[in-house]
């Protein structure tokens, strides 16, 4: 009796784990982002994974970052860190701070380069920073939101 009570509870347990991991995992969805680059007005659009079935991307949203495109090549970076990221705007000289809530992309303003830091083209995160590559420089960042 005590084996059967024994099993019984450890099923529980596993049936338990098992829609609690169900449960977070619908709170964690998996976003790709890409910037459009285009001079005329940056965008970060946004493509939800969709893992039931067949592997797809669903559009979710344009995301205009408030600033200008307009490097070519390879340009045109989007990075995300936890819950935030950022978008580097070549014609702008800034870039566009990006929020994660449970369900989607969010942006959160724009920082300034210093006046003599121009055209970025790359950014990197760590610890709540941006490292921001421009044409002639490079800059560091804090990503933190204001209160």
């Amino acid at each position: 009796m005590n084996i059967n009570l024994s099993r019984a509870s450890q099923v529980l347990a596993i049936l338990f784990l098992a829609a609690v991991s169900a449960l977070a995992a619908d709170h964690n969805d998996i976003f790709l982002l890409t910037s459009t680059n285009d001079a005329t007005g940056n965008q970060v659009l946004v493509f939800k994974l969709n893992a039931a079935g067949p592997a797809s991307l669903n559009f979710v949203s344009a995301l205009p970052t408030g600033g200008n495109g307009g490097a070519s090549g390879n340009a045109g970076a989007v990075q995300f860190r936890d819950s935030f990221g950022a978008v580097v705007n070549y014609g702008s000289n800034n870039f566009t701070r990006l929020v994660r809530d449970a369900h989607s992309i969010r942006v959160s303003g724009t920082i300034a380069l210093a006046p003599d830091c121009v055209q970025p083209v790359s950014v990197a995160l760590k610890d709540h920073r941006a490292f921001v590559l421009g044409s002639n420089c490079a800059e560091s960042h804090s990503c933190l939101l204001e209160a």
